[in-house]
């Protein structure tokens, strides 16, 4: 037996109406989990992208035995000096310079970072009063994270795709280079005192380098400025800082560019080269950034050549150590 039953009109409008807002409902639900899903990934890409001078660590907890290491006036003008030099620079490249000057917080590193075209430093009170940390290294520290913004090929590889940040070795390389040569060069009485503390190995590289007299003691001076960061990164791995000598030169040879943080005597190493490197760098120039091949590739890799000491340039000091860079050319 079949029952035939006429739906009235009202009703069925109303099922339509239920039935449409069911699917925008769940379109609806569906769109706010791809969104979220897209918001945890420009997080986690955000934070990943974060370039950091130390590995994590846990030293911060060691803070309130050196609280009297220097004075946040100290830490300011350190900074100060170098992003007076480096502001107008950045601002040439299209961006804006912008410092997150954490005095009280006991971390022991420092980071870059970039958002847009706002590109930042975090400098850390805790990595300032280190005991290992003096004010030429510190100078050093903001250097190195200048480094990641500007020292360009080779850079880090995230997420299968080349980064905006160089590589923890060229950040090194850039900060004992170009960027300490930059802010001290006139600062002549202070880089003529580093000769009095300066190890002789460091003294003969230096000499060897340069026939100025004040360009030797502006070499002197950013080669003993790498020591401190060197010794606290020993400090962390657990090996002794004392240990740590330019002649002692790390022998590692890797096979491919290494993107983290080196050991600390090859971090050493690279910071000396840095220094004895004569080669002059052009501040307009991002080496191999936006080149069509790839900002690691071998033609980005021969433009950096333009403004860096190799073997191809026929360079015989300065060159990047082999413990970290891996030359195509």
């Amino acid at each position: 037996m079949f029952t035939f039953c006429i739906r009235p009109v009202w009703l069925t409008r109303f099922a339509n109406i239920s039935q449409k807002m069911g699917v925008f409902m769940t379109f609806s639900k569906s769109l706010s989990a791809v969104r979220l899903a897209l918001s945890s990934v420009v997080l986690f890409a955000a934070v990943a992208a974060q370039a950091n001078t130390l590995p994590p660590n846990n030293l911060g907890r060691q803070d309130h035995l050196f609280g009297a290491n220097g004075t946040e006036a100290e830490f300011n003008q350190v900074i100060d000096e170098v992003i007076a030099e480096y502001q107008p620079i950045v601002k040439a490249h299209g961006a804006t310079l912008t410092i997150e000057r954490l005095w009280k917080d006991t971390t022991v590193n420092a980071s870059a970072s970039q958002t847009g075209n706002e590109w930042q430093l975090h400098m850390y009170g805790g990595l300032f009063r280190r005991p290992e940390m003096n004010h030429d290294g510190f100078a050093a520290v903001v250097c190195h994270e200048l480094g990641h913004h500007l020292g360009g090929f080779p850079v880090k590889v995230r997420f299968g795709s080349t980064s905006w940040a160089a590589d923890e070795g060229e950040a090194d390389y850039f900060a004992t280079q170009v960027c300490l040569k930059r802010i001290w060069n006139n600062d002549l009485a202070n880089n003529a005192a580093a000769a009095k503390t300066a190890p002789k190995a460091v003294i003969n590289g230096c000499n060897a380098a340069y026939s100025n007299k004040g360009q030797r003691d502006l070499c002197y001076r950013i080669a003993n400025a790498g020591l401190p960061l060197a010794q606290l990164l020993a400090t962390l791995n657990g090996t002794d800082p004392k240990a740590l000598d330019v002649t002692k030169t790390d022998k590692a040879v890797v096979s491919s560019t290494f993107q983290d943080h080196p050991q600390a005597q090859c971090r050493l190493d690279t910071y000396f080269q840095g220094a004895i490197c004569g080669a002059n760098f052009d501040p307009n120039v991002i080496p191999g950034k936006g080149n069509p091949k790839g900002d690691n590739s071998l033609e980005a890799e021969q433009v950096s050549a333009h403004y860096s000491c190799t073997k191809s340039g026929n360079f015989k000091a300065g060159l990047r150590p082999t413990c970290w860079f891996k030359p195509r050319m």
